[in-house]
């Protein structure tokens, strides 16, 4: 198993993506609970590497929630 800052390559497939204090904060508050709730949840085992956003930058997260964003908008809207 290898390591950068965010994520482990796992030698029987996958990558798991590590939590960030960042996305910690952002599933918080999209969740509207209090950080504490989520200490537990040290990070996700995905089938690739986080991707880079072409345009600026960011990679991608445990926190990108776009489809709440937008289940939100559509039952509020």
């Amino acid at each position: 198993m290898s390591t950068n800052s965010n994520q482990e390559f796992l030698s029987s497939g996958g990558v798991r993506w590590l939590l960030t204090d960042e996305e910690r904060t952002s599933i918080a508050t999209l969740l509207d609970v209090e950080e504490s709730t989520i200490s537990h949840i040290s990070g996700n085992i995905m089938n690739r590497a986080r991707a880079t956003c072409t345009s600026c930058g960011k990679h991608s997260g445990l926190d990108d929630m776009s489809m709440v964003h937008t289940l939100k908008a559509l039952t509020m809207g």
